[in-house]
Order: C-alpha cells, then sequence, then structure tokens
C-alpha cells in the first residue's frame, strides 16, 4: 500500500499510522516489543478486538508459536501458544495462498481451526488471517486480526493485514539479520582478542601510525596498547636499528604500488629483548580512496634463534670435527669420502679438494683388505653400523692399526646418505691405556660418592666395581662385594631375579629400566628406579653390566599416601551424594553466577516433578518447559529475583524464603527456601546452593488448626449456653436443692456423654444409633426392654446435642412414670427418612405401662422436646395413648445430618 492509493481522508490516515508503524520497526531492536507495537496499530486502525501473530519453531518447522498478541489475556494465551500447520485449517490456506483471507462465517471456520475457535469464544465474528512471507516460498508465521463485526468493510483491511504480515515478516528478517551480523563480529573480536602470539593491527599507510592493535601487542612486546595508539612513530622507533631502513622502504615501496606484502624484521621490546617478526600486510582501500594498512604480526623469534642455533651447531660441529684427537670422516652410500677432518687428512696428507679423486681402500694392508671390504658390504646393504680393525698405511708409508665405528647416516625422509665414521689409531694403546686407567680411577671416587647406588658386573654375574652405597645396602662393603655374585649376598629369589635381567640387557645390548623392591636389614621394603645398560669392549662386544639405581621408597611412601588421600576424597564425594540423595529435602546447586544451570537430588526432583539430570534453573535457556510458575502473595515472580538468583546475585545469604509453586495441572505447593552463594578463591560468586523445604501440609495443617480453634470457641460457646439454659429451667421446675442437684447432674451427664461421642469424632457429626444407645444405656436394666432400630445416619453437632438432652428427658420421664417403671414395660425408638419432603421423622413410643394421661400444665420435658424441635426447623407432637406416651419429631435432612 502507497500514499498515493488512499482515497479518502480515513486511507490517508490509515498508511499514516502504518508508515509511523513501519519508521518505529526499524528503530526498534526488541522482536518482541516491535511485534506487539504492530498488532498495537494493526488492532487501532481496524477497529479489531484482538490479534495475536504466530512464528514457525526453528527447531519444529511443522509447529507455529504465539509470539505477539494484543487483546489477549496472559491466561487465555496458554490456549493458543502452539499451533501445528496442518491441524489448523485458517494458518494452512494462509500459508498455501500466501495472501490474507477473509473468513466470516466464524461458526464453521471454527470447526477445522484452533484460531478462529479461540478468537470465536472471544466474541469475535470475523477474523482476517495472513502468513508472513518469507521471501523463498516458505511462511515464517501467520497474522490474525479478530473483530465483532460480522464481516470487514472493502477490499482495504485485506490489503492492509497483508502489509501488516509483510512488515512483520520484514521486521524479523531485519531483526535475524542484525543478531547474525553481532554475533559474527562478537566472533570476530574473540578471535582476535584471543590470538596470544600474534598482533592483529591497523595503520596509516602514510605515517604508518597505528589505529589499531590487538591485546598480544603488550602481551609480546610489554608495551601497553594506549603506547602503539597514542605515541607518534611508534613503530618507527622501536624498529632495530638495523632493520629500520629497510624495513621502512620496503613497506612504502609495497605499499604505493598497492600490493599485498610480507616481511621479517626485529622489533625492541620494552625489556630490551629483541623479538622477531614476520609482518603480513594488506592494503585495502576503504571510503573516498583512501588506502589503509591491516597487517598480523606473528612471533618468529624462536624460529629464528633455532635456525641460528642450527647454524652455529654444524659450525661447531665442523670445528669440533676438525679439531677433534680423532679421524672423523663422512662417506657418501657408494662409499666414496664426503669429509675428512683435519686429522684424518693430516693421517692420509690429502688436499681437502681433492677427496673426490681419493680412494681410501687403496691404503689398506692387502691382508685386511677382504675383510674391511666384506663388513662395510653388509653394513651398506643392512643400512647397519660397523666396526672394524685393520692395518693403514699413513702418509710417510708406516701402518698403523685403526679401530673404525661407523653409523649409518639418513636423511629426514629416511633415505640412506652414507656412514660417518671414526678412526681410533690403537698403536699408541698403552698411552691410552694409561689414560683409561686413571679415568677408571675418577671414575671409582665419583661413583662412590654418588647419592644413588651403583655397579658393574661381569658376564657371569660377579661385581667389578660397586660403590659405597650399593655395597651398603647389601650389607656389604665395595671390597669384599667385589668377585661375588646375587646369589652369594641375597636370598635365592631375589638374585635369580637380578640375574634374569642382567642376562637380558647382554643379551638385548639395549638399556632396561624398572622399578625394584629390596627388603634392608630391618626387614624395611626399600623401592628404588633401577637403569641397567650393556658396557662394550674394546670390539664392541657386550662384555659387562652396568646398572645405576635411585632409592625411591620416600617418593613412593608419597604416592602411596596420595592415592590413600584419592580414595578417601572419592569415598567422601560418594558419601556426601548419598547423603544428598537421601535428605528429605530438596537440594539445589547452581554451576555459574547467573543460576543458568541448577542440579538436584532426588528430593529436589521430586519436588518440582523434574527428571533428576534436568535443569531447573527459572533462568536458565530450557525456563520455559519447567511444569511450574513460583508466586508470593499472588504475583508471579520474576527469575532474577527467585531465592538462588537472588543469593547468587547479591552475594547474600538469602532465609526463610516462601514461594508458591503452581504447577501447569493447576496443583500447587507452599516452598520453604534458604539460598546461599558460593564463592571461588578470588571472592567473586561462582554459584549458588539452595535448600528447599515442602511445607504444604504444615501450611494446611496451621489452617486447620486454625479452623479447629475457631470451631472450638464456637462449641464452647454453645455448650455454655446450652448448660445454662438446662440450669435455668431446671431450677424453674424443681426449686428444691435435693431434687434440682439430681435433676441438673442427670442432664450434665447426658450432655457430656453427648459431648464425648462429638470429641471422638473430631466434631464431624455421630450416628444417630450410637447417640440413642449412649443416651439410653442407664436404662436397659431389663434386657430387651427398648428396641431401637433405624437406617445408618450421621448427624450435626448441633442437632445430637439437642436430640440427646430430648432422649435423657423422655427416658427419665418413662422411668419415674412411664413404660420403663412397669416390669411388662416396653419402649420402641424409631427413625426414618421421608424422601418426599425430605425429612427426617424421629418416633419414640412407649407401651405396657402404667395408664397416662395428659398433664395439666407444661412441664421442662415437653418445653425442651418442642423447643428443639423448633431450633431443628422441624415440629414436635406429643401423644398420650393409655398404654404410654408417643413422641414424633420431624425436622429437615439438611438441618440434622451431617456431611460425612
Amino acid at each position: 500500500m502507497r500514499v498515493d492509493e488512499a482515497t479518502d481522508l480515513h486511507g490517508f490516515r490509515v498508511l499514516t499510522r502504518l508508515y509511523e508503524a513501519s519508521s518505529r520497526l526499524w528503530r526498534e531492536r526488541n522482536p518482541k516489543h516491535g511485534l506487539e507495537h504492530l498488532l498495537l496499530v494493526a488492532t487501532e486502525l481496524l477497529g479489531a478486538k484482538l490479534a495475536t501473530l504466530h512464528l514457525v519453531n526453528s527447531s519444529q518447522g511443522r509447529e507455529i508459536e504465539l509470539k505477539a498478541s494484543c487483546g489477549v489475556g496472559l491466561e487465555a494465551r496458554r490456549d493458543i501458544s502452539c499451533l501445528r500447520w496442518e491441524d489448523d485449517a485458517a494458518c494452512a490456506a494462509a500459508r498455501k495462498s500466501g495472501e490474507c483471507i477473509s473468513f466470516d462465517d466464524m461458526e464453521v471456520g471454527a470447526k477445522r481451526s484452533r484460531l478462529l475457535s479461540f478468537v470465536r469464544l472471544r466474541g469475535a465474528k470475523s477474523a482476517l488471517v495472513a502468513a508472513l512471507p518469507n521471501g523463498d516460498g516458505v511462511s515464517l508465521g501467520v497474522l490474525c486480526l479478530a473483530s465483532e463485526a460480522r464481516s470487514w468493510s472493502g477490499e482495504w483491511p485485506r490489503r492492509f493485514t497483508q502489509e501488516c504480515a509483510r512488515l512483520a515478516a520484514g521486521f524479523l528478517h531485519r531483526c535475524k539479520f542484525e543478531g547474525d551480523l553481532r554475533e559474527n563480529a562478537e566472533r570476530y573480536r574473540q578471535l582476535v582478542l584471543g590470538l596470544s602470539d600474534t598482533i592483529v593491527w591497523e595503520g596509516d599507510p602514510d605515517t604508518f601510525r597505528m589505529t589499531f592493535v590487538s591485546p598480544a601487542a603488550e602481551a609480546l612486546l610489554g608495551y601497553p596498547v594506549a603506547q602503539w595508539l597514542n605515541e607518534e612513530n611508534f613503530w618507527i622507533n622501536h624498529l632495530h636499528p638495523d632493520d629500520r631502513e629497510k624495513a621502512i622502504a620496503y613497506c612504502s615501496e609495497e605499499t604505493r604500488a598497492g600490493r599485498d606484502h610480507q616481511f621479517e624484521y626485529r622489533m625492541l621490546a620494552a625489556d630490551g629483548r629483541t623479538v622477531w617478526l614476520r609482518d603480513r600486510v594488506y592494503v585495502t582501500e576503504v571510503e573516498n580512496g583512501k588506502r589503509r594498512l591491516r597487517g598480523v604480526m606473528l612471533d618468529i623469534t624462536q624460529e629464528k634463534e633455532a635456525e641460528l642455533k642450527l647454524r652455529e651447531s654444524e659450525e661447531r660441529f665442523r670445528q669440533m670435527c676438525e679439531i677433534a684427537p680423532v679421524m672423523i670422516w663422512l662417506s657418501d652410500p657408494h662409499g666414496r669420502c664426503l669429509q675428512l677432518n683435519r686429522m684424518l687428512r693430516e693421517f692420509w696428507n690429502i688436499d681437502e679438494q681433492k677427496l673426490a679423486d681419493f680412494d681410501w681402500a687403496s691404503m689398506l694392508h692387502p691382508e685386511d683388505l677382504g675383510e674391511v671390504r666384506q663388513k662395510v658390504q653388509i653394513a651398506s646393504e643392512t643400512r647397519s653400523s660397523f666396526t672394524v680393525q685393520a692395518r693403514f698405511r699413513n702418509a710417510s708409508g708406516e701402518y698403523r692399526i685403526l679401530k673404525t665405528d661407523a653409523q649409518p647416516r639418513f636423511s629426514c625422509s629416511g633415505a640412506f646418505l652414507g656412514f660417518i665414521g671414526i678412526n681410533v689409531d690403537l698403536t699408541n694403546e698403552i698411552r691410552t691405556f694409561e689414560a683409561l686407567r686413571e679415568s677408571e680411577e675418577r671414575f671409582e671416587r665419583f661413583m662412590h660418592h654418588l647419592p644413588g647406588f651403583a655397579w658393574i658386573k661381569d658376564g657371569s654375574g660377579r661385581y667389578i666395581f660397586a660403590n659405597t652405597a650399593a655395597a651398603n645396602a647389601l650389607g656389604t662393603s665395595p671390597e669384599k662385594l667385589k668377585g661375588l655374585t646375587d646369589g652369594e649376598v641375597l636370598p635365592a629369589q631375589v638374585a635369580a631375579r637380578f640375574r634374569r635381567r642382567d642376562l637380558a640387557t647382554l643379551e638385548q645390548r639395549e638399556s632396561q629400566k624398572f622399578i625394584e623392591t629390596l627388603e634392608v636389614k630391618d626387614g624395611a621394603p626399600r623401592h628404588s628406579i633401577v637403569h641397567k645398560f650393556p658396557i662394550p669392549d674394546a670390539l664392541g662386544n657386550a662384555r659387562l653390566v652396568g646398572g645405576i639405581a635411585v632409592d625411591i621408597t620416600d617418593l613412593k611412601a608419597a604416592e602411596d599416601q596420595i592415592a590413600k588421600l584419592n580414595d578417601d576424597l572419592r569415598h567422601r564425594v560418594e558419601e556426601l551424594e548419598a547423603l544428598l540423595n537421601a535428605l528429605p529435602v530438596g537440594v539445589f546447586i547452581a554451576h555459574d553466577p547467573l543460576c543458568r544451570k541448577i542440579t538436584m537430588n532426588a528430593a529436589g526432583a521430586a519436588m518440582l516433578r523434574l527428571p533428576l539430570a534436568a535443569n531447573a534453573s527459572k533462568s536458565g535457556p530450557e525456563a520455559g518447559r519447567l511444569p511450574f510458575r513460583a508466586f508470593k502473595n499472588g504475583v508471579e515472580v520474576a527469575p532474577e529475583d527467585l531465592p538462588m538468583q537472588r543469593a547468587a546475585r547479591t552475594g547474600q545469604v538469602v532465609v526463610g524464603d516462601e514461594l508458591d509453586l503452581v504447577f501447569n495441572d493447576g496443583s500447587s505447593r507452599v516452598l520453604y527456601e534458604h539460598a546461599s552463594p558460593l564463592f571461588d578463591s578470588s571472592g567473586a560468586v561462582r554459584g549458588c546452593v539452595g535448600v528447599f523445604d515442602d511445607i504444604t501440609e504444615r501450611k494446611r495443617a496451621e489452617r486447620q488448626q486454625k479452623l479447629l480453634i475457631s470451631e472450638l470457641n464456637h462449641r464452647v460457646k454453645n455448650t455454655l449456653a446450652i448448660t445454662q439454659s438446662i440450669a435455668s429451667l431446671t431450677l424453674r421446675e424443681t426449686p428444691d436443692p435435693a431434687l434440682f442437684k439430681e435433676a441438673f447432674s442427670a442432664r450434665l451427664r447426658a450432655l457430656a456423654h453427648t459431648h464425648s461421642l462429638l470429641t471422638a469424632s473430631s466434631w464431624q457429626g455421630v450416628s444417630l444409633r450410637e447417640l440413642a444407645l449412649t443416651a439410653l444405656e442407664p436404662f436397659q436394666s431389663r434386657g430387651k426392654a427398648i428396641d431401637i432400630d433405624g437406617p445408618q445416619v450421621m448427624i450435626k453437632p448441633e442437632a445430637a446435642v439437642t436430640l440427646s438432652l430430648v432422649l435423657h428427658e423422655l427416658a427419665t420421664n418413662a422411668a419415674k412414670h412411664g413404660a420403663l417403671s412397669t416390669p411388662g414395660g416396653r419402649l420402641s425408638v424409631r427413625w426414618q427418612f421421608d424422601a418426599e419432603q425430605p425429612v427426617l421423622v424421629f418416633c419414640w413410643r412407649e407401651e405396657n405401662g402404667p395408664a397416662v394421661s395428659a398433664p395439666e400444665r407444661t412441664g421442662f420435658g415437653s418445653r425442651l422436646i418442642r423447643a428443639s424441635a423448633t431450633q431443628l426447623g422441624g415440629t414436635a407432637h406429643l401423644t398420650y395413648h393409655r398404654e404410654g406416651v408417643e413422641a414424633l419429631l420431624t425436622f429437615p435432612v439438611d438441618k440434622a445430618r451431617a456431611a460425612v
């Protein structure tokens, strides 16, 4: 709809309000507020009674949920909170057509549409339903406007409703787009801020002044971010002096050419360190054609240092080879010499530039040539090391015995490159032996001072060396231990285990590491980490076994103690979990400061009617699925004001909060709640613990107690009034004190018996049969002289007191003057219901008693009977037959029968 389509003032006003609503939606950022405002405008302009807007459930595409409404109460929203497309004819029709549909016959439409049925029940006689377009043929939801008028006037209401649906769809699209945009921006911001070894920056291409740097800049170089941004020429001033001119020139040239570029340079850190950076620079254009530099600086200091160390290591290796007192050589896979160190070049007097033409085999003694060639060939084929001893001719023509140890060389990819070897001149073996002896002496002195155990055994398992610590552990001295075997100083089982490991070390020709336990003199076990290794002889054969052991007894004890503590801690946790599950009160634990995740024990889950693994938080992501709402003094409590959320927010304990929980089925419970915040090591709130006690029954008992106390007060007042009336009437009839006492006491006993019956039933009522039996029990001295019969009926407390007094007066008169005063007299007590009235008819009839006649004056009994009938809203008739008195009482059922 456009302004130029308006044909009258009303149409112009409608379009104006619609444009105002559109403008309001453009500024609005809250989807709910925007949709509710649009519905309010639509209902005002169309004169609609109510409006609803449902949106497709993102997780359930076949369902639509109520997201906004106008003119619909909070309780009523539940009836249409969720609809299904295919089950609602009105929604399905609007979705299929993609246009606004008018429904004027609501009685027919409501039969197939929950939505139309809902608005019809609220007085609507017509409705407009429009689908919210999504642009891809799928509707976002449905908009409904309902009116009390029987039909809509003209075509414009439909077009207006369709326009409102389009505005709502556009507004929702914009809200989602802006939300996604904010989420992406936040994700990229966190990504940039989270880089710890990379600086993300932005700067001016002309001055190289930084306009943005990530926090990693301060972490890597030590300068505050503010200094990077505020100090003029910061980047230039802190470049390493040796790199400054070159880096500035290169970056300027590439920037002028508009090319992205990468270069490496050094910067001086705040603590004086030199930091290598690899800077990747992107030249971008911003508004008005102005350029901007954006880049990423990566700390490559360790990489540069590694390269430098590698070059230094290679140079050191070369220099070490040159100055080494042994002959070192390198060969290719075919056995040709690639490098000879200075000592070996001098030995053969070979120029370094002529190594390619040198044949080392020509220097071998003819008798040794075959053996050496064979060993080298085998080692080359198997890519393995070899050791050979042969005679070589030196530059002066003298043959000297050289021992060659060679190891294969491999590339990073595993390719065989040749051998690296060492030639040792054994001609000076004596001097070497002397030097070795001195070295062994130094070795022994060193080993004796070690805090650990050290030893060497020969192939037969005899000790040829043991330091002091090892000998002491075996209960002897180093001198006495030399030449002995383990079997001579240790138990047979331990000695056999040591021997097996020694032999395995010699056979496998590789080191072994294990933990050994040995009992010392006092019987206490000692634990040691043992390293055993083969020691080759001059020919490379493993003839000796060396060993080093470090006592870890104290460390092992500490580990055992830690394991025990861990077990104790696990048991304690299990006990606490069992205690939580056994507690009859609900215990709830919030695991975050906002209480968005709350777990509970079994009692708490049962209290809230939730599965044990459910999230019980009303401020969490699943709050809408919880089957209850919380109220206080009749007002629903906001999630942030609930006790646990309040305790976590304020950091203070919340004690004694009472809340009413109303469940979805209408039932309710009263909870008495305590909440206490949890703090981390820094004192910040990290969660909360809540203890909920169900006091529903206690509250119900308190209300019942108040009711019973009120009822008791009423009963006491009535009883006192009855007692006062009995006393007054008795005194009027029997002025003689002795007679008065007897009559008054008898009537009080009748009253007391009735009160006992009522007390036993908590004053809820008493059986009429039990009341009659109790009242007439004192007069049952002649067996079956009294016949009581009638249907089972419960009598109200007021009627019970009255009837008990009536029965007492009738029985007393019968015992003195009537049928109960003679041996052959009989008494019949009957009652029955008259369903037509409806009334209860109570009949007292005496037979075979003395002749009676009507009294000349009305006594206490007659007045009591008539007054009692009147009190119960009925009538009383006394007939004096010759054979006995007949009393007939009739009163309404609802006045006498108790509701039990």
